[in-house]
C-alpha cells in the first residue's frame, strides 16, 4: 500500500484532494463515475453525437420553459398582492408575510419584492 498524503492525486481525477471540488462536481463523480463522467462529457462535446443531444435537450428545455413561466405567473402573483395589500391597508406587507402567502424561500422572497417593487 502507498502512503497517501494532501497532495496526492485523487483516483481517476486531474484534481489533488487539495482542490476544491463544488458539491455539483462530487455528485456528478458519484453518480457516474470517473471513467463515465468522461464519457458523458465527450459525448455531449463529439459532433457525431447529435441525436444524443438533440435527445437529452429536449426534457431540459421543456423543464426550463415550466420554470421559467411558474417563476413569471408568481412575480404577477406577488405583485397582485402587494398592490392588494397596498389598497387594502396602506403599507406594504413584510417579507416574512410574503414567504408565509406563497411559500417562498426567504431569499426567493426578497428578490421577488426587489424585482416587482419598481413596478408599484
Amino acid at each position: 500500500m502507498t502512503p497517501t498524503n494532501k497532495t496526492t492525486k485523487e483516483a481517476g481525477t486531474n484534481l489533488s484532494s487539495t482542490q476544491h471540488v463544488t458539491p455539483t462536481e462530487r455528485s456528478a463523480l458519484r453518480t457516474f463515475g470517473s471513467r463515465g463522467g468522461k464519457k458523458s462529457a465527450q459525448r455531449w462535446t463529439d459532433p457525431t453525437q447529435t441525436e444524443y443531444h438533440t435527445n437529452a435537450r429536449k426534457p431540459l428545455e421543456a423543464a426550463n420553459k415550466r420554470r421559467a413561466q411558474q417563476a413569471r405567473a408568481s412575480k404577477a402573483e406577488v405583485l397582485a398582492f402587494l398592490s392588494r395589500q397596498i389598497v387594502e391597508s396602506g403599507t406594504q406587507p413584510t417579507r416574512r408575510e410574503v414567504m408565509q402567502e406563497f411559500g417562498l424561500s426567504e431569499s426567493t422572497a426578497k428578490r421577488y419584492l426587489r424585482e416587482v417593487r419598481h413596478l408599484l
